[in-house]
């Protein structure tokens, strides 16, 4: 990744804060500053802050930021900045949300930080000059939950609690009275000290994305209720139920006039549930149903109107407003969200026509979950955990491949994981995260990104980097293999697929391990190695891992594969076959095309079989598909989503096969596109 200049002003620039706020735990402060301009002015403006900011510019919103990463990552934003000669007003919400965040921010100490490199811009915003600021405490976190409680980890963080008496309302805008606030304090001269102190406690580098676009407002559709509402005083409930009519990633924005002592509870609801099955059904019917998820609590303040926004988007299909009233009524004057995200722009491929195929649909819907996983990093999934795996930046990495013509967000992914390194050699599971969870198979599939990004970008100078990375989690699965060449008892949790007959999704092994499709997938790793070191310049390497290669492709034939069958049983002991078993030894080369073609006939929806049980191992059973030369098969890996596309409702392709998938939108799940990509006609 890019690096900044040794004298850069993002590097140089002193950092602020507020003289008596703590720099860590929940703590939120606005910014601002006046400054006059003799000229139209168009320029960059470089920002960053722990944890998180918003710059509005004369009362709009200009920018979101920074990226998520790990701290010694740390980006700063590039904001373009053009503005007209005249009075302008500069308005910064730092929020720094401490362990009420979502497991995928992190971030050290608060500090905030804005640089140009030119003079103009940087003497007007720089945070070398004077800045205003004050605590804004009018935001609390709040751990609520609405609706009935779901299964499976949420991890997308707290909601908020906003008092509006307490808000300094219009602070954003260049008429209000800022004289009571506090001058910003300087904490830090710079980045770095001249000492090589990391003075804020961070290491910056620019950030690779661009400002993620907020479209336009929208209004929900109201299945419950009317707009504008108009709630009595002293009512104990009053229920409002919006639809945005798709899932969506958004920010909600309510305006509410009078309604002192209200308190309003909304619940942000990926799908309506029956509250004692929890079944999901079809996502648009609503009646009898339980609208579950995290909850933000307002209470209006006393007189006039006020404006309620998050600091963070909400994933949701239906917003439940829940409304007490106290001595005075409420009236929701307006109900607004604005969709946010990075700014794909997939092409539509040329397909065969086929009545039996309704390619508008799929691709719509697949779409729709890319861009609900293309964030400030790549998701998993946006309502539950919005973490970014590198299992499923591999597949979700595809389709910005080949359909969108676009990197950009890949390459941070590649970064990102690669800075969650451990001593040991492995990365961890998902990264930026608060959680340190290791999959060593998963470190395995970050390499296989780094290949798949040799293949479809061809940048080796980019990759460099990362090879020493990709060798070190190579040598940590050699140092394991037993005497036999296959790998013995794998720790941590080598997950491979969420597969029912798959104990926690972990590949299967005997007491001493043994596992043949950790053994091929390892054999797949130590080519592509071979491939990378070749690209980056270290050739010299490439026999060893090939070597290894060949150790592992005679180890798992001889202890594994029967020949009388043709496929391939899940360990020496045989006690088990899978799909993914024959789909792995496909992709290693252990098996020729012939071979692969004659293993996956006779496993795939077989009885008695393991089958895939998530939509992302699809995927690598295309890529089999493809080497064995099953073209014709491989329209049937849309079997599953054309079952979807009726009695569910679905906007978007879910987390796994099974009935009631705990999540409705996830990054892995995007195989229609990558089917369309192989079946598309030439130009």
């Amino acid at each position: 990744m890019k690096s900044f200049p040794a004298l850069h002003p993002a590097l140089t620039t002193p950092a602020l804060w507020h003289p008596e706020a703590p720099r860590t735990g929940y703590i939120v402060l606005l910014f601002r500053r006046r400054f006059d301009l003799g000229r139209d002015l168009e320029a960059t403006l470089h920002l960053s802050a722990s944890q998180r900011f918003i710059l509005y510019l004369d009362g709009e919103v200009a920018a979101r930021g920074p990226s998520r990463s790990d701290p010694d990552t740390w980006k700063v934003s590039r904001v373009p900045v053009r503005l007209p000669a005249g009075s302008h007003t500069a308005a910064v919400c730092v929020a720094h949300l401490g362990s009420h965040a979502g497991k995928g921010q992190l971030g050290r100490r608060g500090f905030f930080l804005a640089a140009s490199e030119d003079p103009v811009l940087h003497g007007a915003l720089g945070t070398a000059g004077p800045w205003r600021v004050a605590r804004d405490p009018s935001r609390t976190p709040h751990a609520g939950w609405g609706g009935v409680r779901m299964r499976g980890h949420f991890a997308a963080g707290d909601g908020e609690a906003f008092d509006a008496s307490l808000h300094p309302r219009g602070w954003t805008g260049p008429d209000f009275d800022d004289t009571g606030w506090e001058n910003a304090v300087q904490i830090a001269p710079g980045a770095v000290d001249d000492w090589g102190n990391l003075a804020i406690d961070h290491l910056l580098e620019p950030d690779p994305l661009p400002l993620l676009h907020d479209q336009p407002p929208r209004r929900p559709l109201v299945r419950i209720g009317e707009l504008p509402a108009s709630v009595p005083a002293r009512t104990r409930h009053h229920s409002l139920l919006l639809d945005a009519g798709e899932l969506v990633n958004a920010y909600p924005r309510f305006t509410f006039e009078g309604g002192a002592g209200a308190v309003v509870r909304i619940t942000a609801c990926e799908a309506p549930v029956d509250p004692r099955t929890l079944h999901k059904g079809h996502r648009d019917r609503i009646e009898g149903k339980s609208f579950p998820g995290p909850q933000d609590e307002v209470r209006p303040g006393p007189g006039g109107s006020c404006i309620y926004e998050p600091l963070w988007f909400r994933s949701f299909r239906y917003l439940h407003l829940e409304i007490e009233t106290a001595d005075h009524p409420l009236r929701m004057a307006e109900i607004t969200f604005r969709p946010t995200g990075y700014p794909l722009r997939p092409r539509t491929p040329r397909l065969p026509a086929n009545p039996a195929i309704p390619w508008d649909r799929l691709l719509e819907i697949t779409a729709r979950t890319a861009a609900l996983c293309c964030h400030e990093t790549l998701f998993d999934c946006p309502h539950y955990e919005q973490a970014q795996f590198p299992g499923d930046t591999r597949v979700l990495a595809r389709y910005l491949y080949r359909l969108c013509d676009d990197d950009l967000p890949v390459r941070k992914a590649i970064a990102d994981l690669h800075a969650s390194r451990r001593p040991n050699g492995l990365i961890l599971s998902h990264h930026p995260s608060t959680f340190l969870q290791i999959l060593p198979t998963y470190s395995l599939q970050w390499l296989g990104c780094l290949h798949d990004f040799l293949i479809h970008r061809k940048d080796p100078d980019f990759l460099r980097p990362f090879v020493p990375a990709a060798r070190e989690i190579v040598e940590w699965f050699r140092a394991r293999l037993r005497s036999d060449g296959l790998p013995g008892r794998i720790g941590f949790a080598p997950f491979i697929d969420w597969s029912p007959a798959f104990e926690k999704g972990n590949a299967p092994q005997d007491p001493s391990g043994g596992s043949a499709l950790v053994a091929a997938l390892l054999c797949q790793s130590a080519r592509n190695l071979a491939a990378l070191e070749i690209a980056a310049g270290y050739p010299e390497l490439a026999p060893r891992w090939n070597e290894l290669a060949q150790r592992l492709h005679g180890a798992v034939r001889t202890a594994c594969f029967d020949p009388g069958s043709g496929i391939f049983f899940d360990t020496p002991a045989r006690r088990s076959v899978s799909v993914h078993a024959q789909v792995e030894s496909c992709l290693a080369g252990i098996l020729d095309p012939g071979e692969s073609a004659h293993a996956i006939d006779r496993t795939w929806n077989r009885p008695g079989v393991a089958q895939p049980g998530t939509f992302y191992y699809l995927a690598f059973l295309l890529d089999a598909l493809d080497r064995a030369r099953l073209h014709d098969r491989i329209p049937e890996l849309l079997g599953p989503f054309l079952g979807l596309l009726e009695e569910t409702g679905l906007t978007t392709w879910p987390e796994s096969i099974r009935p009631d998938p705990r999540g409705d939108c996830h990054g892995w799940s995007i195989l229609p596109a990558l089917v369309a990509c192989h079946m598309e006609l030439p130009a």
